[in-house]
């Protein structure tokens, strides 16, 4: 897939722009940085999105790094915070976070294609939009199972979790931040594919549609 190479490269490009972008403006040291966890919402405090069952996980995941990894982590919560419980509850985690608030949309497609997953912890949703732009980047999905994700994510290009299984869901994370650089490229290879196919039966869908309107069934 040359097109996939080309993403590849887009992708290491723009991890590294964000990476040196932080350096400047952020007290931790990004330099150790190897794992980027990207979470998104409109505003953290809507319930239906899980930010405090995404919290619950990164404690879990925070246990399952132990003390000399914390700093491999990187977090980029992207969604309006204000001061709410939540982004306290997050800046205890003693993690590096980083907090975007409201981005334009080059910006935000810029940090989805550097993140190494893409986690969604939506508790019902007909979406979320934003599993489908992860994908669109080649970027894995951890995801709980009660959304659009249960359609394409899967243990090949990401994780699907059983909706409130924090435990499971941390373990995921857990399992994406030991992957190696060729394991990271097959499971983004994987997730291209698998966007690719999802585009592609859109397009049948749309053909199917335009038939039946055209002889009128």
């Amino acid at each position: 897939h040359d097109d996939f190479e080309k993403l590849w490269l887009a992708k290491k490009d723009q991890r590294e722009n964000l990476l040196n972008n932080l350096k400047q403006q952020s007290s931790f040291n990004v330099q150790k940085t190897k794992f980027i966890i990207m979470w998104s919402a409109h505003d953290i405090a809507i319930k239906r999105k899980g930010m405090d069952y995404f919290i619950t996980s990164l404690r879990i995941l925070k246990y399952l790094m132990k003390v000399d990894r914390f700093d491999e982590m990187l977090v980029v919560i992207s969604a309006q915070i204000g001061d709410h419980v939540l982004a306290n509850e997050l800046k205890k985690l003693n993690i590096p976070v980083v907090f975007t608030g409201h981005i334009d949309k080059n910006t935000y497609n810029s940090i989805l294609a550097a993140s190494d997953v893409y986690c969604s912890t939506t508790l019902s949703d007909a979406g979320p939009r934003t599993t489908y732009e992860a994908a669109a980047l080649a970027t894995p999905v951890i995801s709980f199972d009660k959304c659009n994700a249960a359609d394409f994510v899967s243990n090949e290009n990401g994780a699907l979790v059983e909706t409130y299984d924090v435990k499971s869901f941390a373990e995921q994370m857990y399992r994406f931040a030991n992957h190696n650089k060729e394991e990271k490229k097959l499971t983004s290879l994987n997730m291209y594919k698998t966007y690719e196919n999802l585009m592609d039966t859109n397009k049948l869908v749309e053909k199917w549609e335009d038939f039946f309107k055209k002889h009128g069934v």
